[in-house]
Order: structure tokens, then sequence, then C-alpha cells
């Protein structure tokens, strides 16, 4: 069946329609009452509903419903269907005047968007990476903390990590928590200490006390600013100077924001 209607669409009882095509549809009500199959509702233009689509449980659109724009009025209701469909979501700047509730993708970060009171945020988890010392023979002075030079990014969605300085830039809109994994080994036993630095100040994801130990690794959530910095200590207590390993499995850092 092709056409358009202005007033009433009703099929009752195992009525087979094929195909409803019209550049413009406005139906003022639309029931579908018994097991109704539509295989294809096209529409190049827009489809009104201003009544009650309703369809039940036992009918349903074994095609497609494509429409430039589907208005459906106040008063109008949409029931007991199973609606299918295929979302793009705009990307970058596809929004001159963005309203609150749109989403985008962001094509730099690889993350979807939503805009929320006067900015986009990105869907959580927001940000994250992880990176390693892959340059071997950093020297572990006895009783000092050693920065781990971080050379080599694994990934980073917000582009914050730095492998000149060896350190990551809590990037714009991370404010929150954070969850932080290091991972180290040395080449010889040590009495050492993990250690995350936020800014100046230090925390510790494990401590071996006076026990030589060849690895260490720990998790740890913090709060954090943007604009944070954060990196990676090895704290080394014993008497003698020791050697860190290198490796993305052994000597490593990453971190998530979680909310």
């Amino acid at each position: 069946m092709t056409g358009s209607g202005g007033g009433n669409l009703f099929n009752q009882n195992n009525i087979d329609v094929g195909t409803i095509n019209a550049t413009t549809l406005n139906v003022s009500g639309v029931s579908t009452m018994g097991p109704t199959t539509v295989s294809s509702f096209g529409c190049t233009g827009n489809a009104a509903v201003g009544g009650t689509l309703g369809v039940q449980s036992s009918s349903s659109f074994t095609g497609t419903i494509g429409c430039s724009t589907i208005s459906v009025g106040s008063s109008a209701t949409i029931s007991r269907a199973l609606v299918q469909t295929e979302l793009q979501i705009p990307v970058d700047t596809a929004y001159a005047t963005p309203s609150q509730g749109d989403i985008r993708f962001n094509s730099t970060t690889k993350l979807p968007e939503y805009y929320y009171s006067s900015g986009w945020n990105k869907v959580a988890p927001k940000f994250s990476f992880r990176a390693y010392q892959l340059a071997a023979g950093l020297a572990l002075p006895a009783s000092t903390a050693t920065q781990i030079k971080l050379d080599t990014v694994v990934y980073d969605t917000a582009s914050g990590f730095n492998t000149t300085t060896w350190l990551y830039t809590i990037p714009t809109g991370g404010t929150g928590i954070w969850q932080f994994n290091a991972t180290t080994r040395t080449t010889t036993g040590l009495a050492q200490a993990l250690i995350v630095n936020v800014n100046a100040t230090s925390y510790y994801l494990f401590d071996s006390g006076s026990v030589n130990v060849t690895s260490c690794s720990g998790t740890l959530e913090l709060s954090v600013t943007a604009g944070d910095t954060i990196k990676m200590f090895i704290l080394n207590n014993s008497g003698g100077a020791g050697t860190a390993s290198n490796g993305n499995n052994l000597v490593s850092l990453s971190g998530n924001s979680v909310f």
C-alpha cells in the first residue's frame, strides 16, 4: 500500500501492509490492533503523529522506519513498541549552538561527550593513561627516592603524559577521584617503597620495610584536581645502590578517572 493520510490510519486483525511511502505524512491517529506486519515505513520529508501510535506485542515493523523528522504531539503517545534504529552521533563541532543534553563524538580523545552546564563532558571513564620505562640502567642510590623515567606511553586519552619530564598532568575536566596502579622491578633485592607523587605530596602504594624484594606493585585511589602533576618514585631504603629494571610489564604507571 502506497500513499499518505490526513486522518486516521487504522489496521485491525492480521492486515499486512507492504510499504507506506510519503513525502509528508500527517496522521491524527494510528492504531495497529492485531498481529499486523509493516515491512517498510518510509517518509522522505516529515512525519507527524498527532494522535496515538499503538503497537501490540504481536505486531511488528520488520523493515525500516525512515524520516528526516518525526514529530510527536504533546498529547500523543507511543506505546508497546520496540524501535530499532541506527544512531549516528555528530562529530566535534557539529553543534553550532549546543543545548543541554546534546551528544557528540570527540575525534581527538576518541570518546563520546554530552553537553551540560555550558560545557562538554566526556562520558565516563573520562580519562586514562599508561606509561612505562623502556630505557635500561636507571640507578637507584641508597636512601634516596628516585623518579622513574617513564619514557614510553602505551595509551593516553587526553595526551597528558610528558615523556621528557616523566609526569602526567591531570587534564581539564579531570577533577575528581582517580585510581593509580604502579609496578616496578629491580635487578637486585632492595628494601624499597613504591611512591606516587601528586605535586609535592607523596603517597605510598607499597613499602617492603626492611625486607629486600626485587618487585613491588600497588593501587591507590586519590582525589586530584585538573593541573595536578603525577610522578612515580622508588625509595631505596637499603644500605647500597640498586638498579631499576625496564619494560612495560616491569616498571609502569597507569591511571584512570573513576568519577
